[in-house]
Parts: C-alpha cells; sequence; structure tokens
C-alpha cells in the first residue's frame, strides 16, 4: 500500500515538458503545457492542455485521464483513461513507479519518480511493430489544492 496520498501529492496545477523521441526516423517530438489534478469523489481528474510541436508542426494538444482507487487489480491507487480503461497502476509511495501498458500490439514499459515535492517525471519506453519511441516528461508544481 501506498504511504503517500496521490490526491494530496497531485492536487493542483503543474507545469510539463514532454520529449517524444522516435526511433524508427521519424521527427522527434515537443510538448509544453499544464496538467491540472482536480479532486474528484473518485480521486482525481487529471487534465494535460498545451502544444504538441512534431517537426515544424505546432498544435493544440489535449488528454484527460483519472487516477482512481481500484480494489479490483490488488493496487490501491490506478490511472485509468477517460473512458474508464484502466491504464497503469500508480504508487507515489516508490521513488521509482515501474508500470506497464499494452495497447493492441504495443507495449509501453514505464518509469514515474518521485522524490521532490514540487516535482515528478515519466518515462515510457513504447515498443510495437511499427513503433521504437522514449516518452519522457517532467511536471512541476505550479499551485498546490
Amino acid at each position: 500500500m501506498s504511504a503517500v496520498d496521490p490526491i494530496s501529492y497531485l492536487e493542483g496545477q503543474w507545469s510539463f515538458e514532454r520529449r517524444i523521441e522516435d526511433r524508427c526516423g521519424g521527427p522527434d517530438a515537443r510538448a509544453t503545457g499544464t496538467a491540472t489534478f482536480v479532486r474528484r469523489a473518485d480521486g482525481l481528474l487529471w487534465l494535460e492542455s498545451g502544444e504538441l510541436q512534431i517537426g515544424d508542426l505546432v498544435t493544440a494538444a489535449t488528454r484527460e485521464l483519472r487516477v482512481v482507487r481500484d480494489d479490483r487489480t490488488g493496487y490501491e491507487w490506478m490511472v485509468t483513461f477517460e473512458d474508464g480503461r484502466p491504464f497503469h497502476r500508480l504508487d507515489l509511495g516508490e521513488s521509482l513507479c515501474e508500470v506497464s501498458h499494452s495497447c493492441r500490439d504495443d507495449l509501453y514499459a514505464g518509469r514515474i519518480e518521485t522524490g521532490q515535492p514540487d516535482s515528478f517525471s515519466t518515462t515510457w519506453e513504447v515498443r510495437g511493430p511499427f513503433k521504437d519511441q522514449l516518452i519522457e516528461t517532467v511536471y512541476r508544481r505550479v499551485t498546490g489544492p
């Protein structure tokens, strides 16, 4: 069981910087923006909005996730997609939480690193028939709850 309550740790607004390295020869990408964690009855709503730059193309980007209790999986906390599908477990009590997610033929192997009260990072190695990517994101606290 996690010794760190993700609601207390994450609630508030964070800035993020994301780097996406395409190891299959495609263009690398960068995203910057804001991640807002909003308290809900079942946990947290995780909203990201910002800009995604792929080569010379710059476009708006958004993502919605949830952080919820999920005793069915054997983990105290889970990150789910907007529609409720499970994404990965979440244990902020570990300074390094290793996670994974299968998406069709692709495997996402990830690490969530904490240790600082006002920052955390995620790293994803994505491998599949047509993918070989490294996705690194650093989150920095802007405001608390």
